[in-house]
């Protein structure tokens, strides 16, 4: 049983391989030679359009084609003259939403509170699925390519310097690695980084983990804005639509969106309201079925930014966002 008590973390942490891209992508195809999965469609390429000017938030976009069917009413409701009609589509600089609310301003306090009254504490490290320790509440995982910035988030949410391992290395975390917030109520799992550094067996068992294990709600899958989806990102969305796998996609280091070092540069960023429009049709077009309708943009650098909007999503998904009067 290969678990890692919190007493040896850090020392059993450096200790264990890790999945390179390269054999993850042959995991994910052996599902596509089985049946199981389908292989992305090639992307069209684009003529590169002159540089515009940035446009202002809520400017005139197209409005979003639809991804989740979860508001669509039943025929019971039709009869008996009940609509439900999802929230107006909303962007701003951190979260771009077209089937659920914004969260307000109170909210976002609880959200905060919930993650940082309580002191964090790690509970496990666990190379194989079949290893991990049962659990009583809800957990949430978090995954990305290597280097895509998942630990400093997880750092900023859980509002604790280096309890999740970060390097400018690839493939640091080697490990699926389990931390209790909010008052043992909420697990957060840090899953490896797939990409270099990390090994064949990843792509198994952490399949195995969101489609088996019991006490998870929702994967947070992050992405770099700046080099953007890779084929392995699509394939794994396919999977998650395939599966049933419930996730919701995350942008991390925006900040380099925002402050690009080189001014030659910043007519060549794009601005975030263009990469919401564009990430939201790759979630489309590659399994957006299962896919939350809200894309959230993060950066733990130089400033937070979005964190407490991810922490408020991260309790939406478990249930653990307080209730509303009646």
């Amino acid at each position: 049983m290969r678990v890692s008590p919190e007493s040896k973390y850090l020392d059993h942490i450096e200790s264990v391989g890790g999945c390179p891209e390269d054999e993850l992508n042959a995991v994910l195809n052996n599902l596509v030679d089985e049946g199981l999965l389908h292989k992305p469609k090639p992307k069209k390429s684009k003529k590169p359009k002159p540089p515009a000017e940035t446009p202002p938030l809520h400017s005139s976009l197209e409005p979003p084609k639809p991804i989740n069917q979860k508001f669509k009413a039943s025929k019971f409701d039709i009869e008996e003259g009940f609509e439900f009609k999802p929230p107006e589509p909303t962007i701003s600089s951190t979260a771009y939403r077209w089937d659920v609310e914004t969260p307000n301003t109170e909210q976002l306090k609880y959200a905060a509170r919930f993650f940082e009254k309580y002191p964090v504490r790690f509970l496990w490290g666990a190379e194989e699925f079949a290893s991990i320790p049962d659990g009583a509440v809800p957990e949430v995982a978090f995954l990305g390519r290597s280097n895509v910035g998942k630990s400093s988030i997880l750092n900023a949410l859980m509002a604790q310097k280096g309890m999740a391992r970060t390097s400018s290395k690839p493939g640091r975390t080697k490990q699926m690695n389990a931390f209790s917030v909010g008052g043992a109520r909420l697990t957060l799992l840090d899953m490896p980084g797939y990409g270099h550094g990390s090994r064949e067996s990843w792509g198994r068992e952490i399949m195995e983990y969101l489609r088996s294990r019991k006490q998870f709600r929702r994967a947070f899958l992050l992405i770099d804005p700046v080099h953007g989806f890779k084929e392995v990102d699509m394939m794994i969305m396919e999977a998650f639509a395939d599966m049933g796998i419930p996730y919701q996609l995350v942008l991390s280091k925006t900040d380099k969106l925002d402050e690009p070092k080189k001014k030659r540069e910043r007519l060549a960023t794009p601005h975030i309201n263009e990469v919401f429009m564009d990430v939201q049709g790759v979630m489309r077009d590659h399994g957006g079925h299962s896919g939350f309708g809200e894309i959230l943009a993060t950066s733990s650098e130089p400033v937070k930014k979005g964190i407490n909007e991810l922490r408020w999503a991260i309790l939406r998904a478990t249930g653990l966002e307080p209730k509303k009067k009646k």
